[in-house]
This record gives structure tokens, C-alpha cells and sequence, in this order.
């Protein structure tokens, strides 16, 4: 399939592009659900025009739900994005540059998502969902698992999703969990892993900038 792309890719740019697009589009209602026609042109920097119909062509598809309140992902365009995600990673680059990072810094595992955070919050979503995929797929029983503290770590917990009971794995705080914001501290985020993973855990309960 990789291959057929790159051909594609040089001999009928125009479809790989048009993938690209509404594989963004999809990508972003999946996001930012329940989302309007209007607020989803502004998130991505595409007319009106394109988005109404290319949505139209989704919605046709049974890829997503258009209702008052917004447009909705359905169920084959949840399985369509799981599907297309390496594919597309791989047309646009992001599998080389991962490489690349990964060499640069000389670590074991990079996992990069396309989009600029400063021109669009709702990416933390897709950092969070592709950082818990990658974390159940390497989890195993008998892990202590360390977790700190942060939005986007919140935002990570709230994406795991697995029917797997890890009864040995034990998730820690890896600092402190008592600052001003609880629902960010490391102890609230360790206590919502372990409730979806259904494993033990410990806390911390000590300021959050507590030095050695």
C-alpha cells in the first residue's frame, strides 16, 4: 500500500494531496467533536466552501454524523483513521523525521503527530491518544509505571483505553502531587492510569517542588 502511494504520489500528486486533506479534516473532527463547519475553517486555515464539501463527501461516506450541535466521528471513520494513520505518516514525512530525532537524541522511541500546537490546542488530544496507544502496546505485567504531573499528562490518562486488568503493574507519582491546581498533580493523574488500567498504585504526598 506504502509503495502504491509513492507512486501515486508521483504521477497523480493531486490524489495523495486530496487524501492528505480530507484525512486532516477527519482527523480534526475527531478532536475537537462536537465541531461546527465554520470553528473547523478557522482550526485548519481552509475556506468554508472546502469544508462544507468535503464534509458533505465524509458525512456521505458514513464517516461522520452532521447534527445542530456539530459534526461527530462515527465508528468507520475512528477504524479509516487508525488505518490510514502510519500510511499517511509515512507520505508526509513524519516516519523519517522520527528516525531522525530518534538518532539525534540518541533515545529509543520518538513518536511525532503532525500540526502546530501555537496555531492549535486541540493537537494535545492527538499527542495524548498516539502516547497511550504506544504505552499499552509496551506494558506488561509486573511494571512500576512513573507518572508526573501536567495537562498534557491529564490529558494522556484520559486516553487510555483498554479492557486488560494489569493487577501487578503499580503506577507512582515521579514527584511531588501537592500544588495549586489538583486536578494536574501527579497523584490525581496516577489515580485516573490506575482506575483504567486496573492496577495498584501508590501517592505522593509532598510539594510539588520539593528538592532533593
Amino acid at each position: 500500500m506504502k509503495d502504491l502511494l509513492k507512486i501515486q504520489q508521483k504521477l497523480i500528486p493531486q490524489v495523495i494531496e486530496l487524501m492528505e486533506k480530507r484525512y486532516s479534516i477527519l482527523r480534526q473532527i475527531s478532536l475537537s467533536e462536537p465541531v461546527g463547519r465554520r470553528t473547523l475553517s478557522n482550526i485548519l486555515g481552509i475556506s468554508e466552501r472546502v469544508v462544507r464539501s468535503e464534509t458533505e463527501f465524509l458525512k456521505d461516506q458514513g464517516l461522520i454524523d452532521v447534527a445542530v450541535s456539530g459534526m461527530t466521528i462515527t465508528y468507520e471513520g475512528i477504524k479509516l483513521l487508525d488505518e490510514l494513520k502510519d500510511i499517511i505518516n509515512d507520505v508526509m514525512g513524519l516516519s523519517t523525521l522520527q528516525e531522525k530525532v530518534k538518532n539525534k537524541l540518541g533515545i529509543k522511541k520518538v513518536l511525532l503527530v503532525s500540526g502546530s500546537f501555537d496555531s492549535n490546542n486541540s493537537l494535545i488530544k492527538d499527542v495524548a491518544r498516539c502516547g497511550a496507544e504506544y504505552f499499552l502496546s509496551v506494558l506488561k505485567d509486573g511494571d512500576t509505571v512513573s507518572i508526573t504531573g501536567g495537562s498534557t499528562m491529564l490529558e494522556f490518562a484520559n486516553s487510555i483505553k483498554t479492557d486488560k486488568r494489569y493487577n501487578d503493574v503499580t503506577v507512582v507519582p515521579a514527584r511531588g502531587s501537592m500544588g495549586t491546581d489538583v486536578e494536574i498533580q501527579s497523584n490525581n493523574i496516577v489515580a485516573i492510569t490506575s482506575k483504567k488500567l486496573h492496577s495498584n498504585y501508590k501517592l505522593l504526598n509532598i510539594p510539588d517542588e520539593l528538592g532533593e
